[in-house]
């Protein structure tokens, strides 16, 4: 994986709702919360394939469709099309778009995006 994969894959998991932090032995885990609160070992975050595998990215792109902020009547989402991905508010309002040489390329870039802009507007 390269740093930006890498980079890519924190900011995901932790979209997720995962917990992403090293490990004693050097590594950078991945950990969810059980029922009961404890914080479980999940994966390295170098064993994960957002960056390459549709089905690591379509969750994401679900998480994404799925967002309904506190309070608003807002609904986002995600159009991919041959090799363009388009994310919206409102069926009308562009939030991040991109065109790529291929259609996972430019969906992972634009899910990428979206996740810096959702993280910014809820201040994180």
């Amino acid at each position: 994986m390269t740093i930006a994969e890498i980079e890519h894959a924190e900011l995901i998991a932790k979209f997720l709702g995962y917990k992403v932090e090293d490990t004693p032995g050097g590594d950078v885990g991945m950990y969810y919360q059980n029922a009961q609160g404890d914080w479980i070992y999940s994966r390295s975050i170098y064993d994960t394939y957002y960056h390459s595998h549709w089905d690591w990215l379509m969750p994401v792109v679900e998480k994404i469709e799925s967002i309904k902020p506190d309070g608003l009547n807002v609904v986002y989402g995600v159009q991919i099309d041959s090799n363009y991905c388009l994310i919206h508010k409102d069926g009308e309002v562009p939030i991040t778009e991109h065109q790529s040489d291929t259609k996972f390329d430019a969906t992972i870039r634009a899910v990428i995006d979206f996740i810096r802009w959702h993280n910014n507007e809820e201040g994180e």
